[in-house]
């Protein structure tokens, strides 16, 4: 793909200087007063030591906008009239397609959840039909999607095995959070999210009635998973499992995050999680008003 000058991005709201080999502004993505904040170089590449962001016009276009990748790549195809760029767009776009009919070979539905495996058992069908899971021959797959809602990867939970989760080859966890694109509307709203360990912790909490939650796939909340609860979230109540590990990440999450976020532990009995303790030791334990 040939190079979009930023200048052309950068035009529409900053004022760019003449020379434009390398040269720093104020960053328009966080709109800082400090001159020197974020750098061009080439008038291709740019990087902002504050937001810690960076890439080529796509990304500016897409920080800027609050627009997806794919959308900013077509958005300056249109602009630039450059039939690669649009090329890439729509490519993008058929492989994500492609990849959604690709992993699952039938969703899961009520007249094949005769013998569902046991974490399905206590979940009503809405939650089911609601997060999107799909039913195969060696299990479950849950489907893992970035904030914009493209498949970045799934699971698969089988029932009477080990491990007891499979994750799609290349799939780094630690930078995503499952659930934070189904529950997004409500934890901008609320504020706040509910934070439990693995997928199925997640589907109980939701399907007990608290639909702001999400699942930081362990018990440990990583950098690259900070910076996506970073623009909605104010509070965080962390509800891991009632083990030594659950316990031990849930102090460490906060002792590192308590600066950025209010910070609540919320403790379940030892040898329980979420998806065990049932919906009436879920709403005690999180109260009654509902995420």
């Amino acid at each position: 793909m040939g190079a979009f000058p930023i200048s052309q991005v950068l035009a529409g709201y900053v004022q760019v200087p003449p020379v434009r080999k390398r040269y720093r502004l104020c960053c328009p993505i966080h709109r800082s007063d400090n001159p020197t904040t974020f750098g061009v170089l080439d008038d291709e590449y740019w990087y902002c030591f504050v937001c810690e962001k960076g890439g080529t016009a796509v990304e500016l276009l897409s920080a800027l906008e609050g627009i997806s990748r794919s959308e900013a790549i077509e958005r300056l195809g249109m602009e630039n009239g450059s039939w690669r760029l649009r090329q890439s767009a729509w490519r993008l776009g058929r492989s994500i397609e492609s990849m959604n009919r690709a992993i699952f070979e039938e969703a899961v539905e009520p007249s094949n959840l005769t013998a569902p495996p046991y974490p399905l058992r206590s979940l009503r069908w809405p939650t089911v039909k609601y997060w999107g899971l799909r039913g195969h021959s060696s299990g479950i797959y849950l489907p893992f999607r970035d904030v914009d809602g493209r498949l970045v990867g799934w699971s698969v939970r089988q029932d009477n095995h080990e491990p007891k989760y499979l994750n799609s080859p290349g799939f780094r966890k630690s930078s995503y959070l499952y659930g934070l694109y189904e529950n997004q509307e409500r934890i901008k709203r609320r504020r706040e999210v509910i934070l439990v360990e693995g997928q199925f912790d997640a589907l109980a909490v939701w399907d007990a009635g608290f639909t702001n939650v999400c699942s930081s796939l362990g018990c440990h909340l990583g950098k690259d998973q900070v910076r996506l609860l970073l623009p909605w979230v104010d509070r965080i109540r962390v509800l891991y499992d009632g083990d030594k590990a659950g316990r031990d990440g849930a102090v460490d999450l906060k002792c590192r995050w308590q600066n950025v976020f209010s910070i609540d532990l919320l403790y379940l009995p030892e040898g329980t999680d979420p998806s065990s303790i049932g919906v009436d030791a879920l709403v005690r334990l999180l109260g009654e008003d509902l995420g």
